[in-house]
Order: C-alpha cells, then sequence, then structure tokens
C-alpha cells in the first residue's frame, strides 16, 4: 500500500470492533495525511461526555471531510459505512478526482472451533488474547441453537472486542448495533466497490495473524484472492469472480 501525487482519499471501512483504529495506528498514520475519526474527534471535543455527544461529533466529521475535500486535499476516514450516505460520499470524491483506495476490514468467527484461539498464542501472554478469548464466551454459549449461533457468530469477535476496548476506557457500542449493522455493511460495501479505484480485502479475525489479506481489486478486476475465499468473502466479492 503506497501513495502517489494524485490526491487520495483512503477510507477504512468494517464493523464496530473490527480493527479500524488499529490498522490505520499501525498501518496509515506513518503516511502522514489527514485522519478523520468522530470518535477521536469525540473525545478530544467532549472528553467528560464523548459518548452523549458522539452524534454531534460525528456532524463535525462529516463537515471536515466536505471541508477537505472542497480543498483537494488527501485524506484518510474512518466508517462503519453502515449508511448510504457514505456511498454518496464516496461517488462526490470520485467526481472530483480523487483517487479512492478502500480498506475494508472483516472479522468473523463460522465455527465453535474457532472460539479457542491458537495454543501458539495463548502463550504469547498478551493481554488482548486473554481478554478477548475469555470475552468471547460470554457472546456464544453451547446452549445456543445453531441458528441462533449463526447469526450471533458474525458479530461475536467484534462484540468481544469492543468490551475488551471499554475495560481500557474505550467506548460502548450497544450489542443490537454492532449485530445489525454488520450486513449492511457488506451490502454497502458491495455496492460501492465499483467506485474504488483500489479495494484490499482483510479478514482481522485471528488475533495471532492480523488483518489477511483477503482480496485485492484493481481497476474493477480482482489482482489477488485468497484460495479458497472465505465463506463471507464470496458473496461480497461475486460480481467480480468467475
Amino acid at each position: 500500500m503506497n501513495t502517489r501525487h494524485k490526491k487520495q482519499l483512503w477510507l477504512l471501512a468494517g464493523g464496530n470492533g473490527a480493527g479500524k483504529s488499529t490498522f490505520y495506528k499501525t498501518r496509515l498514520e506513518p503516511l502522514g495525511m489527514a485522519f478523520i475519526n468522530a470518535d477521536v474527534l469525540a473525545k478530544q471535543l467532549f472528553p467528560d461526555e464523548a459518548e452523549a455527544r458522539s452524534y454531534e461529533a460525528a456532524k463535525i466529521a462529516e463537515t471536515m471531510r466536505l471541508n477537505l475535500l472542497s480543498e483537494g486535499r488527501s485524506f484518510c476516514f474512518e466508517t462503519v459505512f453502515s449508511h448510504p450516505s457514505k456511498i454518496d460520499f464516496i461517488a462526490k470524491a470520485k467526481a472530483l478526482g480523487y483517487e479512492i483506495i478502500l480498506v475494508y476490514i472483516h472479522t468473523e468467527t463460522s465455527s465453535r472451533k474457532e472460539l479457542s484461539l491458537s495454543d501458539k498464542a495463548k502463550t504469547r501472554g498478551k493481554r488482548e488474547f486473554t481478554g478477548v478469548n475469555d470475552r468471547l464466551s460470554t457472546f456464544l454459549t453451547p446452549y445456543e441453537s445453531e441458528r441462533t449461533f449463526v447469526q450471533r457468530s458474525r458479530a461475536a469477535l467484534n462484540l468481544a472486542r469492543i468490551s475488551q476496548r471499554v475495560s481500557e476506557g474505550g467506548h460502548h457500542v450497544p450489542d443490537d448495533k454492532v449485530i445489525s449493522r454488520i450486513p449492511r455493511v457488506m451490502q454497502n460495501i458491495k455496492q460501492a466497490l465499483p467506485l474504488f479505484d483500489v479495494s484490499y480485502i482483510l479478514d482481522n479475525s485471528r488475533l495471532d495473524n492480523p488483518f489477511q489479506k483477503v482480496a485485492v481489486i484493481k481497476g474493477g478486476k480482482i489482482a489477488f484472492s485468497k484460495k479458497p475465499l472465505p465463506t463471507w468473502a464470496t458473496p461480497l466479492l461475486s460480481d467480480y469472480l468467475e
């Protein structure tokens, strides 16, 4: 992933708790471009009531994005991408001549076996491994029906990581919002894919091997795809698969 002289818009998309902020800090922050994150703004502007004024922070973030577009500056912003207004924003940037790069980060626990982290990861002793693994049992229990398990499995890792984040002083997102947003996120991403010049589809389900590259789309064609594709990625990429 690199930048060129053309003005760029980087979009970090994915469900709550997918790992967007971590990806930015570890991969994109060194690029030095402007970064718009409503959650960060809420903490900076309203440190004592960040959650209560999250909507206000989101509106401020929207204004900042529009100002950057009008100035023709390269920037990056983070979004769940569950609302179609974000597609309109991407289309506007496209019309203004921006090169648009998507980084879509997904997490999913597709089987009960995957709820346990690998022995290698456990032996590392990192707090995140232990904390998230412990919290998974809160969201998926052995007494659930298979149908309920399937419905909640898509968001289980997101919920666990949000719980871990809250325990470390981060912001909370209600479980029902996390769960309901994910199908909308994937639907909106699929609809918006033709607007992106480059799309990186990443799987962040494994804490011991984060941000695995699942697919790369360049110029409307698959430039790379993991073999086999994860189950969740097949419908997302169906318009590009032969």
